[in-house]
């Protein structure tokens, strides 16, 4: 299992060299909760969400996707796909 941020962009040449801190405080909000002792993740299932919590620490990738807009519809193209590690606390 991985955790994958994705982003999308029109420039063809986009490429995230750093992952911005926001998305892993997101991420790490969403699944181990808030400073207020909130959780979200709620899935019932201890090793799944096991599972989920060890992909926070040690499994990050991040999608950069192209998205182009022609007269035969939209295109999605994959433009690179690096894992990523999350920011020293």
């Amino acid at each position: 299992m991985e955790i994958v941020f994705k982003d999308t962009s029109i420039d063809p040449t986009k490429h995230l060299d750093e992952v911005p801190a926001s998305w892993f405080d997101e991420a790490r909000e969403a699944i181990e909760g808030t400073s207020e002792g909130v959780a979200r993740l709620r899935l019932h299932n201890k090793d799944l969400e096991d599972e989920i919590r060890d992909a926070l620490a040690n499994r990050i990738v991040v999608e950069v996707t192209l998205v182009e807009v022609g007269p035969d519809g939209v295109r999605f193209t994959l433009l690179s796909s690096a894992r990523a590690n999350p920011p020293t606390r």
